[in-house]
């Protein structure tokens, strides 16, 4: 007789961004699941022995073909949605756009808009979407002057060495 072993849900580890160009945040319409045909801030997926910040920047080239430089932490949020068997842990980020036209890739972005935050609060978001742009209106992110540096000059990248 086989065991049946039962695997044990776990939350999923996401990263997403509130991408800033001028004045203006990079919000994307979802072709996938959760929430698909919603608008949301990009991102996506830690994979296994990647940090936070670069799973960012990773997400943010791959997803739209954009380049960024992250300037903080901006706050966690949660997505659990039992019935539908979602569980997400999003470490949302602050980020200034530095390059690259937006291409957004097939099958993960539907549209996307540069929008003031006010102006985003008009379309159908995501409820965790929704919450970090009141935040952002209500509590704009603290940023540092120039990217944070480590005691020999370099640009740290981890979000450990962010907070």
């Amino acid at each position: 007789m086989e065991a049946v072993v039962k695997k044990a849900k776990r939350p999923v580890l996401a990263v997403s961004a509130a991408v800033y160009r001028q004045g203006r945040i990079l919000l994307i319409k979802r072709a996938s699941q959760p929430c698909l045909g919603k608008w949301a801030l990009p991102g996506g997926k830690v994979e296994y022995g990647e940090s936070l910040a670069h799973a960012a920047a990773r997400e943010l080239m791959e997803e739209l073909g954009i380049r960024v430089r992250l300037l903080c932490l901006y706050r966690l949020v949660e997505i659990i949605c039992p019935e539908s068997g979602y569980h997400y842990v999003i470490a949302v980020f602050a980020a200034e756009y530095v390059g690259g036209e937006v291409a957004p890739e097939p099958g993960e972005v539907e549209d996307y808009a540069w929008l003031e935050p006010r102006e985003a609060l008009k379309l159908d978001l995501t409820s965790s979407t929704r919450a970090v742009v009141e935040g952002l209106l209500s509590e704009p992110p603290k940023l540092p002057h120039k990217p944070p540096v480590d005691s020999l000059g370099k640009e740290l990248v981890s979000v450990l060495d962010l907070c």
